[in-house]
């Protein structure tokens, strides 16, 4: 298995395409290897919104990806090691 610094640190993301990229890779990572933490996705707003249809922003999906990243990262780290 990668760590997860390698595969999935944030940084500067060139696009919202490769932003919702790395979404979607950190969140099939949830569900493949780490499912008792899919409650917590749900749980997390990505954005709240002042208006009907506010505009999900690069900086909105940023944030969104930097905390499934800090949620998985923390529950890596803090796991016991069964290897």
């Amino acid at each position: 298995m990668h760590d997860i610094n390698e595969t999935f640190a944030g940084g500067n993301f060139e696009s919202e395409d490769e932003i919702n990229s790395r979404i979607i890779k950190i969140t099939n990572k949830i569900q493949q290897e780490y499912p008792e933490l899919i409650p917590y996705i749900g749980e997390i707003p990505m954005t709240v919104p002042s208006e009907r249809n506010p505009e999900i922003t690069s900086k909105i999906l940023r944030d969104y990806y930097d905390t499934l990243y800090q949620i998985v990262k923390n529950h890596e780290q803090n796991k016991p090691n069964n290897e």
